[in-house]
Parts: C-alpha cells; structure tokens; sequence
C-alpha cells in the first residue's frame, strides 16, 4: 500500500512537472509567433536601401568586368586547339592586370584579347597562368581601360 502511494505521488508530480512544460512550451510558442508576425509586418526600409546598393555594385562591376577570347593554334601539354571566350575582371587599374580563368587563355603562348564593356577586342599580354588553381593574369595597355573603370576608380 505504501509503495502504491508513493507511486502515485510520483506520478503526480510527474504529471504536474509535464503540464507545466507544456505551458511554458505554449508560451514560448506564442512568444515566437508573436515575434514573427511584428517583424513580418513591419515595414523594412532596409530592403529597399540593400537593393539600392546592391543594383550600385552590380553597375560599378560593370565598369571593371571584361570579355575575352583567345585563339589557340599549336596546343602542348593539357591544351587544346580551337577558340575559347570568358570572363575576367580588372584586378589592379595602375598595372593593367586582369584576373580570368587559366582554361580560357591557356598555358602557351595564344592570342588572347580582352574587351571593356561597349569596346573593341585589345590584345593582351600574358603574365601568369597556374592549371592547378585555374587562374591566368592578363596585363592590358593602360590606354584600353576606361577612365571610370577599375576597383580603385
């Protein structure tokens, strides 16, 4: 009898205990609703600001993405015959380098040629090719780029 008791208690307080989670669970729910609804509805300026910057950055990079193409004749080691067109941006405006990817101008001497937006094709000089990192340094003629180009601009 004693230990049908004392199990019995336990069970209540067991009981008790979950029912006070429970509560707490269900408050702490309707706090998170509650939070979440304020700043669904609150109106966010911002956005808005982060959108504007952001169409700002995409219009400046604009101003230092370039295309290029090159032409490969006599392919050695990984290289292949034919011609490739890429992307690139210009990485220092005083030396005239340009970052691109090392499978677009590959690693011998090919006829490689960058364009700024809304300009003619100009050669580039090859500086650095490493495969392993895919990456090439082109070097371009002051004169090709663009007085607002450029990341230092």
């Amino acid at each position: 009898m004693v230990d049908r008791m004392r199990k019995l208690n336990i069970d209540t307080r067991l009981n008790n205990s979950v029912k006070e989670q429970t509560r707490k669970l269900s408050l702490n729910n309707w706090a998170l609703v509650f939070l979440l609804k304020l700043i669904l509805l609150t109106p966010c300026t911002a956005t808005a600001e982060a959108t504007l910057d952001a169409k700002t950055h995409f219009q400046k990079a604009n101003s230092y993405t370039v295309k290029i193409r090159s032409r490969v004749e006599y392919p050695f080691a990984n290289d292949e015959k034919g011609s490739f067109s890429g992307a690139g941006f210009l990485v220092d405006k005083t030396l005239g380098w340009i970052a691109t990817n090392a499978h677009v101008t590959a690693t011998n001497p090919s006829i490689v040629e960058v364009a700024f937006k809304g300009q003619d094709f100009a050669r580039a000089q090859l500086l650095y090719v490493d495969q392993l990192l895919d990456l090439a340094i082109l070097k371009i003629p002051l004169a090709q780029i663009p007085e607002e180009g450029g990341p230092l601009a």
